[in-house]
């Protein structure tokens, strides 16, 4: 019970940030069952020179 009671802070911030990281990975599997992008778009992207979706976007808009 001593051990317990003197690492009890780094147990809990540890269940905190288990909990944390799992609630990430649901949302992501979430997304991906539902076909959807964690991606808000393009605009205002700081990732938009890197990103192959505006790349896809933008050779798209040349070809019409």
């Amino acid at each position: 019970m001593e051990w317990f009671m003197n690492n009890l802070s780094t147990i809990i911030i540890s269940i905190i940030v288990f909990a944390f990281i799992a609630f990430l990975v649901y949302r992501l599997i979430k997304a991906r069952v539902t076909n959807k992008s964690m991606c808000s778009g393009c605009s205002g992207c700081d990732s938009v020179k890197t990103c192959s979706a505006a790349h896809n976007k933008h050779i798209d808009h040349i070809k019409q």
